[in-house]
């Protein structure tokens, strides 16, 4: 699965799971609620569940009321015993109506208590014999299953229905067995409205129409846990693109989308066979659909044959000039072998999903785009890592977690992924391949870490120990110190390593292969040194002195790397780095500089359609960081630049030039003229942030303008709200209810609370509406509520948001990461309560002292009256005297 940044989060948020929906955005997790809470002062333990009885065969015969937000209809498992003690049976269904449970076909003895059906048999059942177990259910699912109607979507949208039940989601809509270590096969014989058409694991096996209704039977014959079932309803255009090896490749679009089907994912049967030839195993399945759902709450789910995938990977004209979602698409496919062919038999082994889908989506990039592409991926799954390692670190193989939505974070997908990327290049190409066939081999089936390991002594007859014990089973990653010295009389380069991380007592260094090149008249030098301890050095020969010392210039080494160079070498480095990786580190320690011959590189890599993309993006970004006259002059030049991608980074750094009218108008026409609508909305945010208050006329313009994923108006709304527009509480209202699209209706709601607090307007009306939207029937609309109230900052929205954090996990909805986020707001609220009185209370003391002061000083001038006027009786006296 991989989440969307847009959940938040995650993360960060946690997304999701979150790995990203696009390579553009940042690494989110949509379940994380990581680190880990405490239990007791210990993290909480997780084990397998206890199987009792090997499930073989699911038979799931439902009815959708789309009306109600029900289904309702029987589940048949068919078993057998795995011993001779086996004399009860239990399965999850969580806030169900049970109506009735039979056993072989007959009534049997039940209870349903704490979500969870209880069955008891008269008499042990006898091992390895077929019985069957029979349940009739009505659900409402508040999860697991998500329904689109009317009441909550734009009329001109049809209702729709999906299913996402990672990791237990399923039990939700159909009672079974929830937990990944049992496979079965699986029929769903669906029910619904004839107007609408499903799609569900494996082939179709029959349709019949009756009346109104249409029932559809659909079969998967290979077997798959509970969490990759699914279903889908809805008013689908279904578009099949050209066959893979005979095999129907599907794509579901929302109806009157048909035409933008193919130009979104038309790569989808070259990504079978690439992935079908390097694994040297084919694609398993008889079908490859994929379905792109209104609302879904992830980037994609790789249900088996069946993927379901958010609704804005079918991509409009206009916004295919700078914008599509391959790495998406890949990483959901790769899923088929790596997540459903072979699956985690329980959660702690989550990264054999996850890491495998991240990291041959680099593969897959270097196939079709080359080698940078394939580094630059690695880099920010590098990135990605790291910036949660900062919150917290933990091994990526773990039973410590409270709860396994907390597994699907930044261990699990870049993390994981780039260890596989390191496994991958110390075995090399042709055995890290064939340890993965052998690996596949093995399937279908369940698997956990001990089988990839297995696979790889098999093929290559090295164990790799230590290689996972301090990748996988450990937790943390070197922070690398390296200094380099040129030995003229010696003719050397001395390279000092140092690993600067804290090491628990008792916990060795990390031992790895590290990659250095040196530069000289005589070319690139590159020698591979084996670091093992915490402090040491290499002597490495060379005839004449360096030009660059690079360290790990193929990104070899998860890694923290600190390695101080020369501004001239860094320059270097840039001009003729031997990776993009070189060139992009190289820009980063450049964007504090700001002399001129800095400036004029980085504007001429930006410039320069040689580079990877990449490189000129990030150089763009670097002359914002900058920020001198000459960096303004540079990046006006590169504002019609011809990328795309490169010009949105352009005019973000021109946004760091505050109130500068040069830049200002450069930003209104590109707002008012690019083609492209992501750098149109990056326009919006930089005028925002240098404060071009004459801006706002054009910005107003745009706030009816649709666009792809509301781009331009989300962008406009959070530019007008930063100028403190007075006129738009109007348009933030309006916005935040229906009928406007969701992604739309949670930024006004977030930016409503924010544009009340700022202007100390409407507050009490915005705090109403906010509080309303904490019943909602979405998950999403319920955290904009929650966004939206910490940022109005209200005293009087504390008590609905305890409210909202302290109700059960099913209530309305509420799920703990929901639940997480209100008690965070009433935390910020106080905090935010108690500045403000803090301050106040200053104020008052501020007041109270200037009057201190005025009465001091009024005293003072008494006093002085006092004595004068005393002075003059005695002088008066005097004279009396004489």
């Amino acid at each position: 699965m991989k989440p969307t940044a847009f959940l938040n989060l995650f993360v960060a948020i946690g997304a999701v799971f979150a790995f990203t929906a696009s390579a553009e955005e940042a690494f989110t997790c949509a379940h994380g609620l990581f680190p880990p809470q405490l239990v007791d002062g210990e993290y909480a333990r997780h084990y397998r569940q206890d199987r009792t009885v090997d499930f073989e065969r699911m038979r799931l015969d439902i009815k959708i009321l789309m009306d109600e937000k029900a289904v309702q209809g029987n589940v048949s498992y068919f078993f057998r015993p795995i011993h001779d003690d086996v004399t009860a049976m239990r399965f999850d269904a969580v806030d169900m109506e049970i109506n009735s449970v039979s056993f072989d076909g007959f009534e049997s003895d039940w209870q349903y208590l704490d979500n969870q059906i209880y069955i008891e048999f008269p008499q042990p059942l006898p091992t390895g014999r077929s019985l069957s177990v029979s349940i009739g259910y009505k659900a409402w699912p508040e999860e697991g299953m998500y329904f689109s109607a009317p009441d909550t979507i734009p009329p001109k949208h049809p209702d729709q229905l999906y299913t996402l039940n990672e990791p237990f989601g399923a039990a939700m809509w159909f009672p079974n067995f929830d937990y990944p270590n049992d496979r079965i096969q699986t029929e769903i014989i669906a029910t619904v409205p004839k107007k609408f058409v499903t799609l569900s694991n494996g082939l179709l096996a029959g349709s019949k129409e009756q009346g109104d209704w249409r029932t559809d039977h659909w079969k998967q014959e290979t077997p798959h846990v509970t969490y990759l079932v699914s279903l889908v309803v809805g008013d689908f255009d279904i578009v099949r693109d050209k066959d893979w090896r005979g095999i129907p490749v599907e794509y579901y679009v929302e109806a009157g989308r048909a035409d933008d089907a193919v130009p979104s994912l038309g790569k989808t049967p070259a990504m079978l066979e690439f992935f079908s030839e390097w694994l040297d195993f084919p694609y398993p399945y008889e079908k490859y659909a994929q379905s792109m759902v209104r609302y879904f709450n992830a980037g994609g789910m790789e249900h088996t044959t069946a993927t379901t995938m958010f609704e804005w990977l079918t991509i409009d004209d206009e916004a295919r000039l700078d914008t599509e979602y391959d790495d998406l698409i890949s990483h959901e496919m790769i899923h088929q072998w790596f997540g459903d062919w072979l699956t985690c038999e329980k959660w702690d082994h989550i990264w054999l999903n996850e890491s495998f889908a991240t990291y041959l989506e680099c593969l897959w990039r270097r196939h079709e785009s080359g080698q940078d592409y394939y580094l630059v991926k690695l880099f920010d799954d590098l990135n990605g890592y790291m910036g949660e390692s900062r919150r917290y670190q933990r091994a990526i193989v773990t039973n410590q977690y409270p709860n396994p939505r907390e597994m699907f974070d930044g261990h699990t997908y870049p993390k994981g992924g780039f260890v596989l990327s390191m496994l991958h290049r110390q075995l090399g190409e042709e055995l890290f391949r064939k340890t993965l066939k052998t690996y596949l081999g093995t399937g279908p089936g369940l698997v956990d870490t001990d089988d990839l390991m297995e696979a790889v002594e098999k093929v290559t007859g090295r164990p790799m120990d230590r290689f996972f014990e301090q990748w996988v089973f450990s937790p943390g990653h070197p922070k690398v110190k390296v200094a380099h010295e040129w030995l003229p009389d010696r003719k050397q380069v001395k390279v000092r390593v140092q690993q600067t991380q804290e090491m628990e007592e008792g916990r060795l260094a990390f031992t790895f292969p590290l990659e250095i090149e040196i530069v000289t008249d005589d070319g690139p030098l590159v020698k591979t040194i084996e670091i093992s301890k915490k402090d040491e050095s290499a002597f490495i020969e060379c005839n004449s002195a360096p030009q660059s010392v690079v360290v790990d210039p193929q990104l070899m080494v998860l890694m923290e790397l600190d390695h101080k160079k020369s501004t001239d070498m860094l320059l270097r480095d840039l001009k003729d780095g031997s990776s993009v990786i070189v060139k992009i580190r190289a820009i980063d320690a450049l964007k504090d500089e700001t002399v001129d011959r800095v400036v004029d590189a980085l504007a001429a890599a930006a410039a320069d359609g040689n580079n990877f993309r990449r490189v000129r993006e990030n150089a763009a970004g670097a002359l914002g960081s900058i920020k001198t006259d000459l960096a303004r002059e540079k990046l006006l030049e590169l504002i019609s630049i011809d990328e795309p991608h490169v010009r949105r980074n352009v005019v973000d750094a021109l946004g760091g030039f505050y109130k500068n009218e040069e830049a200002a108008d450069a930003l209104i026409d590109v707002f008012k003229n690019d083609p492209s609508i992501r750098v149109a909305a990056a326009a919006a945010r930089s005028l925002s942030r240098i404060k071009a208050e004459k801006a706002v006329p054009a910005l107003r313009s745009k706030l009816e303008r649709e666009s792809f994923r509301e781009y331009i108006r989300r962008s406009v709304i959070s530019a007008l709200v930063d100028f403190k527009d007075k006129r738009l509480y109007a348009t933030l209202r309006k916005y935040a209810d229906d009928p406007y699209h969701r992604d739309l209706r949670i930024h006004a709601m977030t930016q409503l609370g924010t544009w009340a607090r700022e202007l100390e307007s409407h507050q009490d009306d915005v705090l109403d509406f906010l509080v309303k939207q904490l019943n909602s029937t979405s998950h999403r609309i319920q955290g904009a509520a929650i966004s939206g109230l910490e940022n109005l900052r209200h005293e009087d929205a504390i008590p609905y948001l305890q409210e909202y954090a302290d109700a059960g996990p099913a209530t309305g909805g509420r799920n703990e990461g929901q639940r997480e986020r209100a008690r965070n707001a009433v935390t910020t609220i106080r905090k935010d309560q108690a500045g403000d009185l803090a301050a106040k209370n200053a104020e008052r003391l501020d007041k109270v002292s200037d009057e201190q002061k005025e009465v001091e000083k009024r005293v003072k001038e008494l006093e002085e009256t006092i004595k004068q006027l005393s002075n003059d009786n005695h002088d008066d006296d005097s004279d009396d005297d004489k």
